[in-house]
């Protein structure tokens, strides 16, 4: 129904509004949509029981799933055309003509869907005079097009200042949503439209409002996409430089993210707050860092800002190490931002370099002294980080510059029985090498080889046995469903881990040894792991029909007393090398001194030289004789 003067707006659910007559005969409740209250053209029914006009409920159940009568829950969105009330209604029609506007009550959904698209394509064309005809004939300023798009959306999408104004001239709602709940304002910020940015702003169009999915406004839109001139516009306006959008960014926290220099330039002219923080605690300078922007992390410095913020990640060189951007730690540690600053960790940056594999940052921190001892909340230290990761290089870079090969954190856990629990075969032969101990224990008595055991790492169990590590040890405390005293057998055989269970019984490991609740490993593997106890079984009957145990231990014994003979046998040989050279040294000294004597004396005193000679050989022959002897007992 369309005459103006007569008829009540109100909003529809798609953003449009809906008409009805005021004057005339009443018109009977049930012939009324309840949503539209506007006489039914194609009535239909619902499963809540009330009828509706078929566009109307149609676009109700696009947006929510409720009943428009009693807000409960709709099980079905089915609709029932209801012939006997759309007779009904046509019937009253023609016993009352001076309801109908020029002819008509309303426009059948068809010929309407067909204004609209006509309205629509006028708008996108710039074709004035048909969009004038189409208003005056009734079509709504507000109607939406099949995306829920009003004429004034359309017409900033395409760019058409004319049609804009033209719009807005005819009551267009300047701060009209779309589905995405965005204003014209912010699709033309979006697109960089200024002139009809400038047109919907002089028509009161808000500048300080969130749209779209993330909440941005305005000028964090210009931020984002660096558009200076539009960004300057919206300030002149009034635009708020610290209104945020979801998870708290200003438009200064998005340029620095986008790194949009030129915004950001004008927003710190402007006195934008460099220090602003997020919803989690992050300065422009930290998103500048983490997003890789060195130029706006330049700017921002430039600007003075605070390079020794810190929230939970840690500082502006904590992000820059997190992230291995070489330009920005190199920009960091030139600023002399603090290297010992801590995360939330207790981390400091070195020790984040050292778990990212950040070879170069961890030289350059080095270099600078900084604390390679430094110790996490946990007690962890940058080489727990480097041997965890099987950082090898950085592991041995780390020891050579002092880092404790032993250190402990709270729980008692060294760099080797890190990189044994997560199978960093390299790193673990590394620090053995280096003189790590093996077996140092843990908070819970573990060894690194009964944690290797336990979390299957077959290589490393294997290394371990090979220098000596004792098989046997049994852990002082129960820990993650381990019993006290259970050993590496135990724990592998408990957990399934069939072929370290093997390689432990091959090498001689003691299936008949007990936990503190009595237990063999067999019995262990009983529970649930029946496969692994009938492999321990089956290894044991076959070691007692080829030989006692005792025979067994004794050949394991002797291999390791081999190994170790082998090592002090390759010890004494460098000794007795080095002895040779002394001596040889000694020779060397006594024919310097015979020559010498013989340039000195005359052949008149030969016999006394001679007398001489014997001497010096003697005494040398003495001391190589009593350095020998010396040698050989400190060999024995």
């Amino acid at each position: 129904l369309t005459s103006p003067a007569s008829w009540k707006a109100i909003p529809a659910p798609s953003g449009g509004t809906y008409r009805w007559k005021m004057s005339g005969p009443e018109v009977p409740n049930k012939f009324l949509c309840s949503i539209t209250q506007q006489i039914m053209a194609d009535p239909v029914v619902t499963v809540d029981g009330h009828v509706y006009e078929r566009e109307a409920i149609e676009d109700w159940l696009a947006h929510k799933a409720t009943s428009p009568n009693t807000n409960l829950k709709l099980d079905s969105k089915k609709l029932i055309a209801v012939h006997c009330v759309k007779q009904m209604i046509k019937d009253f029609l023609e016993k009352h003509p001076e309801l109908y506007d020029q002819g008509k009550v309303y426009v059948p959904r068809a010929e309407k869907q067909e204004l609209h698209s006509r309205f629509f394509e006028a708008i996108k064309h710039s074709k004035v005079e048909k969009v004038v005809e189409l208003l005056k004939s009734g079509v709504d300023v507000e109607t939406v097009d099949e995306l829920g798009n009003t004429p004034l959306i359309v017409a900033v999408e395409q760019n058409k200042s004319d049609m804009v104004e033209l719009l807005l001239e005819n009551n267009a709602c300047v701060g009209v949503r779309s589905r995405q709940n965005k204003t014209p304002l912010h699709i033309a910020v979006e697109h960089n439209f200024i002139g009809v940015a400038r047109i919907l702003l002089s028509a009161k169009a808000t500048v300080n409002t969130h749209g779209g999915d993330s909440l941005r406004t305005p000028l964090c839109i210009a931020a984002k996409n660096d558009e200076l001139q539009m960004a300057k516009m919206l300030l002149d306006w009034k635009a708020d430089l610290h209104m945020f959008q979801d998870a708290g960014h200003t438009a200064l926290h998005i340029a620095a993210m986008e790194g949009s220099t030129n915004v950001g330039a004008l927003l710190i002219q402007y006195h934008a707050n460099l220090e602003k923080l997020t919803d989690n605690d992050e300065t422009p300078l930290h998103l500048a860092t983490a997003f890789n922007r060195p130029n706006f992390a330049q700017l921002l410095v430039d600007a003075k800002a605070d390079l020794s913020a810190t929230n939970h990640i840690g500082n502006p060189l904590h992000y820059a190490i997190s992230e291995k951007h070489v330009e920005l730690t190199k920009m960091m540690i030139a600023w002399r931002v603090d290297i010992e600053a801590k995360d939330r960790d207790g981390d400091g940056p070195l020790a984040l370099a050292a778990m990212k594999g950040f070879r170069l940052a961890v030289r350059m921190l080095v270099e600078l002294g900084a604390n390679i001892e430094a110790k996490s909340n946990e007690n962890r230290t940058a080489l727990h980080h480097a041997s965890s990761q099987g950082h090898e290089d950085l592991v041995n870079f780390l020891l050579d510059h002092g880092a404790p090969i032993n250190a402990q954190t709270i729980y008692g856990q060294t760099p080797l029985n890190r990189a044994a629990v997560k199978g960093r075969l390299p790193v673990t032969r590394l620090l053995v090498e280096r003189k790590a101990d093996f077996e140092l224990t843990d908070r819970w008595g573990a060894t690194p080889l009964f944690r290797a055991a336990r979390n299957n790492r077959k290589d490393i169990v294997e290394f371990l046995i090979s220098v000596g590590a004792d098989m046997d040890a049994g852990i002082t405390e129960g820990h993650n469903g381990d019993a006290e005293q259970n050993t590496g057998l135990h724990t592998a055989a408990w957990r399934g881990h069939s072929t370290v269970v093997d390689i432990l019984l091959r090498n001689g490991a003691d299936y008949t040894k007990t936990n503190a609740a009595g237990e063999t490993p067999a019995m262990v593997a009983a529970n649930d792991k029946e496969v692994i106890a009938e492999q321990i079984h089956a290894f044991q009957e076959s070691e007692q029909r080829a030989c006692p145990v005792l025979v067994r231990r004794m050949k394991v014994e002797n291999a390791r007393l081999k190994a170790q003979v082998e090592e002090e046998t390759s010890k004494l040989r460098e000794q007795v090398e080095e002895q040779s050279n002394e001596n040889k040294a000694l020779q060397d000294r006594i024919q310097a001194l015979e020559a010498k004597v013989q340039a000195t004396m005359g052949t008149s005193s030969t016999s006394t030289s001679t007398g001489r000679k014997r001497k010096l050989r003697q005494q040398g022959d003495k001391s190589i004789g009593k350095r020998l002897r010396n040698s050989g007992r400190k060999n024995n």
